[in-house]
């Protein structure tokens, strides 16, 4: 698999005909969904989030946004739960 970077977007080709683009796990809009490729947590939140099925390779899914969008609710299998927009950088998803 090769990657290049875009000035802000990130590519993946995993075929020649193929490409992923790569966010950040905050700049999912509500409704959009992506799959889990990256985690960058601290253990602690790495351990709290896995045990909610946060993992690679999972569907995540933007669901609600709070009243001052921060933070902003995803759903992973049957799961709904928050994090904040600064976790929610630290984890890289493909669409």
């Amino acid at each position: 698999m090769r990657k290049w970077h875009n000035k802000e977007l990130t590519y993946n080709i995993v075929d020649e005909d193929v490409y992923y683009m790569i966010k950040r796990l905050n700049e999912l809009e509500i409704g959009e969904q992506g799959v889990i490729q990256n985690i960058y947590l601290d253990e602690m939140s790495f351990f709290r989030l896995s045990r909610l099925g946060v993992m690679k390779d999972n569907i995540i899914k933007a669901k609600f946004n709070s009243p001052f969008n921060d933070p902003v609710a995803y759903q992973v299998n049957n799961s709904i739960f928050t994090i904040r927009k600064q976790d929610a950088a630290k984890i890289e998803v493909s669409v």
